[in-house]
């Protein structure tokens, strides 16, 4: 009796262990599903000068993560990382001399000197030929005269000329041969792969149109627009002032901005210069991203049967 008293002591302390186990699982598993992660942007661009701050937090800042992004005019990018868990920093940020990527500058020895090429007298006087003599004028001018006289000696004669422009005559039609020959090479290249991306284009415009598509497309726009909405900020804005080279792209970037106005509307402000190229963005923004909203959006387009007849179609068309 005492035997069976133990063993089911036994058990039972190895079932609330196991039972604290799997409640500590469960706990975990919900914190990461249902606690947001949440997100700040705050930032600015003037010109050739970018300054930007990134914050991550989770569970009441247990997880704190901030990235510091500096550019000052022409200079290289720098940036600051900070990684913490609770009180322990993970990523220190860099010392101090070498915070945000800078460098301390090598200050030179006072006590060395910089060698001189000029120092020695005698070198000066050699004109760099480390002897101490003076150079010899007569033997510079005969230098120049005999390098006069081999330039004279080297010049062609007229038949010589007249040689010459005969082989050059006789080899022009193999030229004009040859350069036909490479044009026409080109010309049947750019043929080929014009008619290759035809072909392509053609394949991917038949896959698009088929009825899996077709059929599937309404629910993957709905799942990408559900998924862009839940991550985008829910604080904060975008100002934005764009202007391009040539007016027509501003013209279309505005046209792109128009259509996406019922999902971006609420946080980025685009003002359009058509008469000057330039880019420049400030703002503050804030939001939160659920791993179970993700999950869920994904699961459910996973298990779609439409979707599921318009990956199997891809996979037999090649395409993955």
């Amino acid at each position: 009796m005492a035997l069976l008293m133990i063993l089911l002591t036994i058990l039972k302390t190895l079932g609330l262990v196991l039972l604290c186990i799997l409640l500590l699982i469960l706990t975990v598993l919900a914190l990461v599903l249902f606690v947001p992660v949440r997100y700040e942007l705050k930032g600015q661009k003037s010109g050739d000068d970018i300054e930007a701050h990134v914050a991550v937090t989770w569970l009441l800042k247990f997880l704190n993560a901030k990235v510091d992004i500096f550019k000052p005019g022409e200079e290289d990018l720098r940036t600051d990382i900070l990684v913490k868990v609770l009180f322990f920093k993970v990523f220190p940020r860099k010392e101090d001399g070498e915070k945000g990527g800078r460098k301390k500058k090598q200050t030179p020895d006072k006590g060395a000197k910089k060698p001189s090429p000029d120092r020695d007298p005698q070198h000066r006087l050699s004109g760099g030929t480390g002897d101490g003599a003076l150079p010899d004028k007569e033997s510079t001018f005969k230098g120049r005269e005999s390098t006069l006289t081999d330039k004279e000696e080297d010049k062609p004669g007229f038949f010589e000329k007249l040689r010459r422009t005969r082989e050059k005559l006789k080899a022009l039609p193999g030229k004009i041969r040859d350069k036909f020959r490479e044009l026409r090479d080109k010309w049947f290249d750019l043929r080929d792969n014009v008619t290759d991306k035809k072909q392509w284009l053609n394949d991917k415009l038949e896959i698009i149109n088929s009825p899996q598509i077709r059929e599937a497309l309404p629910k993957i726009i709905d799942t990408v627009k559900a998924l862009f909405i839940h991550i985008s900020p829910k604080k904060g804005s975008l100002h934005v002032d764009m202007g391009r080279e040539d007016p027509a792209d501003t013209g279309k970037i505005v046209a792109i901005y128009s259509a996406a106005l019922p999902l971006v509307g609420r946080w980025l402000y685009l003002n359009a210069y058509f008469e000057e190229e330039r880019l420049d963005a400030h703002g503050d923004l804030a939001g939160r991203i659920r791993l179970f909203t993700i999950l869920r959006l994904g699961l459910s387009l996973w298990f779609d049967k439409k979707f599921k007849r318009a990956f199997s179609y891809i996979r037999r068309r090649g395409l993955l």
